[in-house]
């Protein structure tokens, strides 16, 4: 008989040795990665943010769009506004214009400009995210 914390179960009836847990470390991450420092109206920083993965390509894009901005139609990607709501509750000051869009499925979309000054303390973007 197999000692029950040893093994986990398939769920075909077969089991597998279970992987010891290592506590107290992570493992290295191969998501892209941004640090950022934020600064008030007289050039102070005032916090430094990172942010990994959508939230690190979503600034990214901000960034280099400047007073274009960005819009779900020019930078696809599943959830433009999700993305802009986290970088929002760190500080990254984002506004908002809603544009109408013809075609045969007309209505609005959201233009999203980055409004904070901020300086770029580290970039680690994958090339395929660049």
């Amino acid at each position: 008989m197999s000692d029950i914390a040893s093994v986990a179960s398939r769920g075909n009836g077969q089991t597998r040795p279970r992987r010891p847990r290592v506590t107290g470390q992570t493992a290295p991450s191969n998501k892209p990665r941004i640090k950022v420092g934020l600064l008030d109206d007289a050039g102070k920083l005032t916090s430094t943010p990172v942010f990994e993965g959508r939230d690190t390509w979503a600034l990214d894009h901000l960034i280099r769009a400047g007073k274009r901005g960005c819009t779900p139609i020019d930078n696809p990607a599943p959830r433009w506004s999700h993305y802009v709501w986290k970088l929002r509750q760190a500080g990254v000051i984002i506004e908002t214009h809603d544009e109408p869009h013809g075609g045969p499925y007309a209505g609005h979309h959201a233009r999203y400009e980055l409004r904070s000054k901020l300086v770029v303390i580290e970039n680690c973007l994958s090339r395929e995210d660049a």
